[in-house]
């Protein structure tokens, strides 16, 4: 690991965004005086406490891992969920994020309007991939699907409402980053 520090305010703006989004070390943001540098480069305002030929690996690795982010799925919610033969909805969520599928929620038996507490994270998001996610009702033979939400992943936090194909609303916030 190198370790480098510097004298407050001589990071540029860049070189911190840069820090913040690779998966390098993720204690980043509340450590900023000791962060993981990739290829540290000795200069009047860091003091290096390693330099190698490890570090300009480092720089590649960590370069590589800039196409990837990091997604967080959470606060997913339903709203005026359609009822069946069976009685109300006993729905769930099937989470998948381009061809990967990250899980589902919990099964909430009969409510109408369910709030799950997952949270989904994936380390390898990218921007305008597709999170696709699936709301289903469970039901003893087989389960039926009430509707399907897509939309292209981009940088930053969201919240959104989405109607599903059989009746009521999908509400989930992400973030990609």
């Amino acid at each position: 690991m190198i370790t480098c520090w510097s004298a407050p305010g001589a990071l540029s703006s860049f070189t911190v965004y840069i820090l913040q989004h690779i998966n390098c070390y993720p204690d980043i943001k509340r450590r900023k005086r000791h962060f993981l540098l990739c290829g540290c480069v000795r200069h009047a305002s860091f003091h290096c406490v390693m330099a190698s030929k490890l570090s300009v690996l480092l720089l590649v690795l960590c370069t590589l891992s800039l196409a990837h982010a990091q997604l967080r799925l959470f606060n997913l919610r339903a709203s005026n969920l359609p009822t069946n033969l069976f009685g109300i909805t006993d729905g769930y969520v099937s989470v998948i994020c381009g061809a990967t599928s990250l899980g589902k929620t919990s099964v909430r038996v009969n409510t109408a309007n369910p709030w799950w507490e997952e949270e989904f994270t994936y380390f390898h998001a990218q921007e305008n991939e597709v999170l696709k996610l699936e709301v289903h009702d469970n039901d003893l033979l087989f389960d039926d699907l009430l509707g399907v939400c897509q939309r292209q992943l981009q940088f930053g936090t969201y919240q959104h409402d989405c109607y599903l194909q059989k009746g009521g609303t999908l509400h989930y916030s992400y973030t990609l980053g």
